[in-house]
């Protein structure tokens, strides 16, 4: 899209004849993420995937079995205290992985490809410009809701959305 790759990730009950809309998250990568099999391999790309599995780790699903869904750890201590922690243990109430994420997510999420290995890094305005254009194709082409769009990003796609929200906060309603 005018010279930008993209992944686009649009949910299981996302129909294009329907006039449904759906929110939009746009996520912009790190600055070690160009690559796109390195952007999926972590964060909101990886748990959008469906298997989630890595290069690293060629598994169906990094899901633990059922019998490990309960993590405990022990208990942070408060800052008035000499210890890091409390000598209590604590539910994380989370489960390792959430392997059905993305039959759940009810978004439609645009994962631009800022740069690649070699180029130089960084969410300029040039490439957030583009970036603006491919949020209103997407919105207008996927049905999305110009009221509920949203911009995340990790790393340096973090310091990008702030960039990004500062230049363009018409089109966000939250980042």
């Amino acid at each position: 899209f005018h010279g930008l790759e993209y992944q686009l990730f649009l949910p299981t009950t996302w129909r294009g004849e329907s006039g449904q809309t759906f929110p939009v998250v746009v996520f912009l990568h790190g600055a070690g993420d160009g690559k796109f099999s390195v952007m999926n391999s972590q964060s909101l790309p990886r748990l959008l995937t469906r298997n989630q599995s890595t290069c690293f780790d060629p598994r169906h699903c990094w899901c633990l079995p059922s019998e490990y869904e309960r993590a405990t750890a022990k208990k942070e201590a408060p800052e008035t205290s000499p210890d890091a922690f409390l000598d209590e243990e604590e539910d994380l109430r989370s489960p390792m992985a959430a392997c059905d994420f993305a039959d759940r997510f009810e978004a439609i999420t645009v994962m631009p490809q800022g740069w690649s290995v070699g180029d130089p890094v960084g969410w300029t305005g040039e490439r957030l410009s583009k970036v603006h254009l491919l949020t209103k194709h997407v919105l207008e082409k996927y049905h999305g809701d110009p009221a509920r769009v949203s911009l995340t990003g990790q790393s340096a796609g973090g310091a990008g959305a702030w960039r990004f929200a500062a230049e363009y906060g018409e089109l966000w309603s939250s980042v």
